[in-house]
């Protein structure tokens, strides 16, 4: 049986070799970049350092990436992807309510704190001469529409009511997530304890909770405005009439 399995085992030609050795460096010109982002910071890649971790020469790895851009813009195209597919894959396996909010916020601090190079390159101030290719934004507006669609059927369902577009209650949800993300894996974790900015995951999902969720009387966003200044229930926020919060 083993003399006829052996047998049976087809050699790879030589251009299927050729293909996996291709792809094999590939990936691992990719993992020494992200090594270095990780140490040095998203600005800190070289090409002639990453050749010289891979074992090959700078005009080699030229044939895999034409210049440092298109590097950055494969690495990009990465995190993007990899942030797309949690939010997809978190819309499909939860039911639209509160526990799928708490849980896109809790999801994204996860993501951030194990792939900070990714997160750092993706969402963070954009990196001088780096522009995105049309593939990557792409996948920009796909990671978008994911994030809309999938806040968009929580107010749907009747969960919250932001007394918003599902665009613009996204936005202020994006900027809230972005804020405890950045704090989470910036600087702030230099501060004991380094837990405590994610930690207030919750309080966030409750303060949205106090200002969202519907109750008998209507949203409380709409009873706000409709007594205008006047005192209300202990624990609302008074507004001008009018007066509406929006994301900027």
């Amino acid at each position: 049986m083993a003399a006829k399995a052996i047998t049976g085992t087809r050699s790879l030609s030589l251009q299927e070799r050729r293909r996996r050795n291709r792809e094999e460096m590939h990936t691992g010109i990719l993992a020494v970049a992200r090594d270095i982002m990780r140490e040095q910071g998203i600005a800190a890649l070289n090409l002639n350092e990453i050749a010289r971790r891979v074992g090959i020469t700078p005009p080699a790895l030229y044939t895999y990436f034409p210049s440092k851009m298109a590097l950055y813009d494969v690495l990009y195209c990465t995190g993007i992807r990899l942030f797309c597919e949690a939010e997809e894959e978190l819309r499909r396996t939860t039911v639209p309510d509160w526990a799928r909010v708490h849980a896109w916020f809790a999801q994204r601090v996860a993501l951030a704190e194990a792939h900070p190079d990714l997160y750092h390159l993706v969402f963070d101030a954009p990196l001088p001469g780096f522009v995105p290719s049309p593939e990557s934004l792409e996948e920009v507006r796909r990671l978008y529409d994911a994030t809309v669609v999938g806040i968009a059927e929580v107010i749907a369902a009747g969960t919250m009511r932001p007394n918003l577009p599902p665009e613009q209650a996204t936005d202020l949800l994006i900027a809230m997530r972005l804020g405890i993300v950045a704090a989470h894996i910036g600087k702030h974790r230099q501060l004991p304890p380094p837990e405590r900015i994610a930690r207030l995951v919750p309080e966030a999902i409750a303060v949205l909770r106090a200002a969202w969720q519907p109750t008998d009387d209507g949203p409380r966003q709409d009873r706000t405005d409709a007594i205008g200044g006047s005192a209300m229930a202990s624990g609302d926020i008074v507004q001008p009439s009018g007066e509406r919060t929006v994301p900027v």
